[in-house]
């Protein structure tokens, strides 16, 4: 498999701290080798060390999954089969695609069909869902056609029938799930399938926590003040499993769940003389008060400058610092407070700042204890540590106030913490090139001590006992173990010290879309996500050896290049010889270009496709003028299966002339008609409390192709496509 280095590190940059990762490693019952395995590249091939760094499986696999079971998925070739940890096939392989094993069973495909097998590859039972889920505690989710979702036993038995839009996961026996009469119609139901709480009861039920749930109701209930036009919804109450009621309707305004079985509620209301309110109170699963004389359950630091003076620490240029009061019993005050902050206020009831930068703990009942006068501090107790900061920088105190680190940190991640330790962030005084991080992450314990000085760019969050981290350093994949220890890091180079020769793409799943190409220099360009990989359109001289008068896509696989630095690529050209400028539908000027391959029944079918955007900015129109080509590259494709390849491109009807939605309201901002009709080239559809906005389909359009060339693909490209994580907040897509 071609760039399997490149393509975990990507992996690892997208994935890694937006999400919490699954255990990707496992002991290996059964197997005569009983400690985690870990995968590594070496010439784009995969094996596995443990977590010593010792050479367990020699890298010779193209692809290949983690181990589970005893077992993990890998791949010689096109196809895939299971090897153990001696890397010895158990199951030869005969798959397009497969998938580890949990419960005793896993997916598999064959031509995009999912079956579940044995350990021994034998098929458990008759399947007849197109998409199927991993087995959990004796059940897996399934999907229909329709989209209407089920689950399964372990004999392939219905025992939640196919009924909802929507089933999310079980927590303390009890999942939600969605759309089984009405669209949005919420419900609750048992590990049975049996309906505990009825549908459309609630509007919206958050998962189970500690045996409780948040709930909203269907009826909007307010308060208003008549002097202020206060208008507050109280509709937020708090259930148990069996649906009774343990935080009625209409008395707090927002509410939380808290680990140990407590629920943190915060009320906000205008007293006697006018003063807006807002009590923090922790109550028990019974939804009443914590006791008085209980063990507070953590304690939260904040700012104070005296035990009753405070300042609010969200200030802004838009919602200057004012005043307020902590009284004795956790209630807090903001007599002179302007009308927007109270939404900010509960969205972090307990980060209070002032001048003094005096800190204190306020425990579960919101008692403050004074604790050292150093500076701001946000963060839980943990480990018998919080986080402070002190002039942008943050250290770290114990529950005495005590320095453990004294604030030099840009910043500190708790929330990723491995055992007693974290991760710090420095910023990288030694860039070189804009390509180098901005921030480096070093790991440290709780007890005082760097284990690591800073050099991870990124990291995949793995709290497995006994694992090692996955990270990377200067751009290349790493494994470091609990003692700070870099054990294996990809060298980036083969055996014999030489940089790897580009080799040509050998994957079992669909390639993005990546034709990306600006209209001419004297158009008004879009700049949009990715732009870093756009043509730009060239003159035709009379030399070039196009078709006349129309629009030509050509691949020409004698001129070989480049498809990236280590992937063999081929040449294409899209020219228009006429005198009439082309127009695309572009998206973060994406063409409408994708790659296909003559399918095993002689089909068509594509092997690429086009991602889509989330952000109405993505989409816009793209222009070739006459006389103007562009010169792109695609990889030259390596599988078993020997066919023939063509490509395919989209273009508008040069003698449609309709106008889309954002160029009728470029006109219409200078010169307004009529709205209405402007209106009508939007389509509205509402998704829980979420309006989603398209636009209709407006202009005809005209596809061509591209002249037919040899080459191999692998099954699963022709219709497995890979989860897409978003790179970034500015990253639009996620698939």
């Amino acid at each position: 498999m071609q760039s399997i280095r490149i393509l975990l590190l990507l992996f690892i940059l997208c994935y890694g701290c937006s999400k919490q990762a699954e255990n990707t490693t496992r002991i290996l019952l059964g197997s005569p080798y009983r400690t985690p395995l870990f995968q590594i590249t070496e010439n784009d091939k995969i094996g596995f060390i443990d977590s010593t760094g010792r050479v367990v499986i020699s890298p010779q696999f193209r692809s290949a999954g983690d181990f589970s079971e005893g077992l993990a998925s890998a791949r010689l070739s096109g196809t895939y089969g299971y090897i153990d940890a001696t890397g010895t096939f158990i199951i030869p392989p005969q798959f397009d695609y497969a998938t580890p094993f949990s419960g005793g069973l896993a997916v598999v495909y064959r031509n995009g069909t999912p079956s579940y097998i044995h350990p021994n590859g034998e098929q458990a039972f008759e399947c007849t869902f197109p998409a199927v889920g991993a087995f959990e505690n004796g059940r897996a989710l399934v999907r229909t056609a329709s989209k209407k979702y089920g689950m399964i036993d372990t004999h392939g038995k219905l025992f939640i029938d196919t009924v909802y839009s929507e089933i999310r996961p079980f927590a303390d026996g009890r999942a939600v799930v969605v759309g089984m009469n009405k669209q949005d119609e919420t419900g609750v139901i048992d590990t049975l399938g049996r309906n505990v709480i009825p549908h459309g009861k609630y509007k919206i039920i958050e998962q189970f926590t500690n045996g409780l749930a948040v709930v909203e109701g269907i009826k909007h209930r307010a308060y208003s003040d008549p002097k202020n036009g206060i208008v507050k919804k109280l509709e937020i109450g708090v259930i148990d499993t069996f649906d009774n009621v343990v935080v009625p309707y209409g008395t707090y305004f927002r509410i939380e769940n808290l680990k140990g079985g407590y629920v943190k509620a915060i009320k906000q209301y205008q007293d006697s003389l006018n003063r807006l309110r807002a009590d923090v109170i922790f109550l028990t699963t019974t939804g009443r008060p914590k006791a008085p004389d209980t063990t507070p359950i953590t304690c939260k630091i904040i700012l104070t400058k005296s035990v009753s003076h405070v300042q609010s620490s969200i200030a802004s240029s838009d919602n200057p610092p004012f005043d307020g009061l902590l009284e004795k019993d956790g209630t807090i005050t903001f007599p002179n407070a302007p009308r927007n902050f109270t939404d900010e206020f509960l969205n972090n009831p307990s980060g209070i700042t002032n001048s003094s930068w005096q800190i204190s703990a306020v425990d579960t009942l919101g008692n403050a204890v004074p604790i050292r006068s150093v500076g701001f501090a946000d963060q839980l107790f943990s480990k018998g540590a919080a986080v402070v900061t002190v002039d942008y920088k943050s250290g770290l105190i114990d529950t005495n106030g005590k320095f453990i680190f004294t604030p030099q940190f840009s910043s500190i991640d708790r929330s990723s913490m491995r055992g007693d330790n974290f991760f710090f962030i420095m910023r990288n005084i030694e860039k070189k090139s804009e390509y180098d991080f901005d921030y480096l992450k070093g790991i440290a314990s709780v007890d005082g001590r760097i284990i690591l000085k800073p050099c991870i760019q990124e990291y995949f969050r793995d709290d497995t006992k006994n694992s090692l981290l996955t990270c990377t350093i200067n751009n290349r994949l790493a494994y470091i173990n609990h003692q700070g220890k870099i054990i294996w890091q990809d060298g980036g180079i083969s055996i014999s010290g030489q940089s790897p020769r580009p080799s040509a793409l050998n994957i079992d799943y669909k390639h993005r879309g990546y034709f990306r190409a600006l209209s001419a220099n004297d158009e008004r360009g879009h700049i949009g996500y990715g732009f870093e990989s756009y043509r730009q359109a060239q003159s035709i001289t009379e030399a070039a050896a196009f078709a006349p008068n129309m629009l030509s896509i050509n691949v020409h696989p004698e001129m070989p290049d480049t498809f990236t630095a280590d992937t063999k690529g081929v040449t294409v050209f899209v020219a228009n010889t006429t005198d009439t400028t082309i127009r695309f539908e572009g998206q973060d000027n994406r063409l409408p270009i994708v790659v296909q391959a003559l399918s095993p029944t002689s089909e068509w079918r594509d092997i690429e496709y086009l991602p889509s955007s989330w952000c109405g900015n993505s989409y816009h129109t793209i222009s070739l003028l006459p006389k103007m080509f562009w010169k792109f590259v695609t990889p030259e494709y390596e599988g078993d299966f020997k066919t023939k390849l063509r490509i395919k491109l989209t273009y508008i009807d040069p003698n449609d002339t309709t106008k889309t939605f954002l160029e009728e309201l470029q006109s219409w901002n200078t010169n307004p008609t009529d709205t209405s009709r402007i209106l009508s080239k939007l389509k509205f559809t509402i998704s829980r409390d979420t309006i989603n906005v398209s636009e209709t389909p407006l202009r005809k359009e005209i596809t061509i192709y591209s002249n037919e060339y040899h080459g191999s693909v692998n099954p699963a490209q022709f219709w497995r496509k890979e989860r897409y994580y978003p790179n970034g907040i500015m990253d639009p897509y996620s698939e």
